[in-house]
């Protein structure tokens, strides 16, 4: 066995119940979608990423095919969801004159968790992150208690708001056609020119409009509906983030600050919420604590929505 040979089989060595990789495929879509896992025996599971989200230094335009990868609404109650960075096989992903990886054979794996349930994340490797997230349900009322429609729901980031937005669930498709001018990792240059398709499983989206019945957009309208990270997870740690949410609509304002998602934000059915937050338009700045002791920040009632 060569030496790039036992580089691979070492780097997926280990029990795998299922493991998920691509790369340099012709990916036109993909979607895992409300799935549920389970062990055979109810048995405890290890699900492996080793994705590509990120080009690295061969072609600097070139981008793979999914940029943004997110797996939604996904019941997977006893698996660690384990992401690791993806390794370079085949042509553009090794050297066979090399005998280790060099730094341009290894790429970042970045997974998002929208609505899922699961056991734990584990990242144990540099160049990978797993981001787990949850919708967002404001219902925005005047102070009779009216519900308000076409009010204004804007969310930032208290921690991160430049690396970590709020986000939608749309997919997004183009097409990319680089010309470039390459510079592979032993020297020389050449010129490549290809028609390569994209998609994005989601895009930052700082703020939404609430309908008829005074709420922020259900997931069903994936332009418009609210996605909020509860934390990131990395090999160096977990980073938890809070959030600020401003309503506005006919001159009046309120904003609730110290929002944190949770794992008590899950929805079974992602179009009925489990949790909502009420924005009484009285002018106020509440913490997202206060409206629970008050109340307006909990589970939501079954007959809520339209």
């Amino acid at each position: 066995m060569g030496s790039m040979q036992k580089v691979w089989t070492d780097y997926v060595r280990g029990p795998k119940a299922l493991w998920v990789m691509y790369k340099y495929a012709d990916i036109v879509d993909f979607e895992l979608n409300n799935v549920t896992i389970t062990g055979a025996k109810g048995e405890p599971l290890d699900i492996v990423f080793m994705i590509q989200t990120e080009w690295t230094n061969w072609i600097p335009r070139y981008l793979p095919n999914i940029r943004k990868l997110n797996l939604l609404n996904m019941d997977m109650e006893k698996v660690n969801v384990v992401v690791k960075k993806g390794l370079g096989v085949g042509s553009f992903g090794y050297n066979a004159h090399r005998p280790e990886p060099s730094p341009g054979q290894w790429y970042q794996s970045n997974l998002g968790l929208v609505n899922c349930k699961f056991k734990d994340t584990t990242v144990p490797t540099d160049r990978a992150r797993v981001c787990v997230k949850y919708y967002l349900d404001v219902k925005v009322v005047d102070e009779k208690g009216n519900p308000i429609p076409d009010a204004t729901v804007t969310v930032v980031n208290e921690v991160d708001n430049e690396n970590h937005p709020a986000e939608n669930i749309a997919v997004r498709r183009y097409r990319h056609v680089p010309v470039e001018t390459c510079k592979p990792i032993d020297g020389g240059t050449w010129k490549a020119g290809a028609n390569f398709f994209y998609f994005d499983m989601y895009s930052p989206l700082s703020s939404t409009r609430t309908g008829k019945d005074g709420h922020t957009p259900l997931p069903e309208d994936k332009t418009k509906t609210l996605v909020l990270k509860d934390y990131q997870h990395t090999q160096e740690g977990r980073k938890q983030f809070t959030y600020k949410i401003t309503v506005q609509a006919g001159g009046k304002k309120k904003t609730i600050t110290g929002v944190n998602p949770g794992p008590h934000w899950y929805r079974p059915d992602p179009n009925k919420p489990t949790y909502t937050i009420t924005a009484v338009l009285d002018g106020k700045t509440v913490t997202e604590s206060t409206l629970k002791k008050q109340g307006l920040a909990g589970l939501s009632t079954s007959n809520d929505r339209r």
